[in-house]
């Protein structure tokens, strides 16, 4: 789920990209929340560089070791240079994207946020994309939801196939302040 998301992704900002310049090659900033050698976000990571590769696109990743107060700062660093990039990728990583965006915004550089998409209450505050900023081009985020429900029916699945009746399940699902988590959890509940 999560290449398809990164891919997606990077062709979009491939294909808005052709449509204004087929000489300049374009840059992309991407907030890698968790640290470089995490399996999770070393894979995202690693699709992203794989999908840049592919559509001739120049990525720089910059990990915020699993500190969402550095992500913001790095924010800030990306904004206040002199060469910017044409997009940064970010996550709402315990509820910092608002914070990213805004200060992309006032940077003139377009934004896209993955995974992890605003909490109903940061919507009410900070719209869609576009609404308010600008520069905050879209949200990309799978069905966690969905994926929670998945997760339960096939353990459930595999309880009916291996003739178990009962089982005492514990879950361990992740930070608790990043939607994708929450999400998650309500579908695993819902089953």
């Amino acid at each position: 789920m999560k290449k398809i998301i990164v891919i997606i992704g990077l062709f979009l900002i491939y294909i808005i990209n052709t449509a204004y310049s087929a000489e300049k090659k374009v840059k992309i900033v991407f907030i890698n929340p968790g640290f470089q050698k995490e399996e999770y976000w070393s894979d995202v990571s690693g699709f992203m560089k794989a999908a840049a590769d592919d559509f001739k696109m120049e990525i720089e990743i910059i990990y915020a070791d699993r500190d969402h107060f550095k992500m913001v700062e790095i924010a800030k660093k990306i904004a206040a240079r002199k060469i910017k990039p044409d997009y940064l990728i970010c996550v709402n990583e315990k509820r910092k994207a608002p914070e990213i965006i805004e200060i992309a915004d006032k940077a003139k550089i377009k934004t896209l946020l993955i995974l992890n998409d605003l909490t109903e209450e940061q919507k009410k505050k900070y719209k869609n994309p576009r609404e308010k900023y600008k520069h905050w081009i879209g949200t990309i985020i799978p069905d966690n939801i969905k994926a929670g429900e998945l997760i339960a029916n096939s353990i459930l699945d595999e309880m009916k196939k291996n003739k178990i009746e009962k089982i005492k399940i514990a879950g361990i699902s992740g930070v608790k302040a990043t939607p994708a988590i929450m999400e998650r959890e309500i579908g695993f509940n819902n089953v």
